[in-house]
């Protein structure tokens, strides 16, 4: 199995920090995250995965434990932080697939706006939402 390891980022406005994914005209939203590298470690993979994807440099000890889940081939570890930062640009791998077929942008989300979309992994979407109540 590969593992994966995600930040939930949630602002002092209660709301969530998504990657808006069109990826072939389907629309869907993630939260930012990615592959760990050789034996890089779960909290050392979020680390640079934000870095890399949104250009949010944190230290290890801003990040929480939230949660690991089991989603097709991967394991996946979720950490949290509260940040105030509100304007994020997307680069690394992220910015060098962007296309017009391939779009990545990320928004801020409200509790009531997390309810309508399509948030992937499912079983994060439901975790999110307990999280932000």
């Amino acid at each position: 199995m590969r593992r994966r390891s995600g930040v939930v980022i949630w602002s002092q406005n209660h709301e969530v920090l998504l990657l808006k994914r069109i990826k072939h005209g389907e629309v869907y939203y993630v939260i930012p995250g990615g592959g760990a590298q050789n034996n890089e470690s779960d909290l050392n993979c979020a680390i640079r995965e934000l870095s890399e994807e949104i250009g949010l440099v944190l230290q290890a000890d801003s990040l929480l434990f939230m949660d690991r889940i089991e989603n097709q081939e991967n394991i996946e570890t979720y950490y949290y932080t509260k940040i105030t930062k509100r304007e994020f640009t997307i680069g690394g791998e992220e910015k060098e697939r962007s296309s017009v077929n391939n779009i990545y942008i990320p928004l801020w989300v409200s509790h009531q706006e997390l309810k309508q979309l399509d948030v992937r992994p499912k079983l994060m979407k439901e975790k999110l939402l307990a999280f932000l109540e």
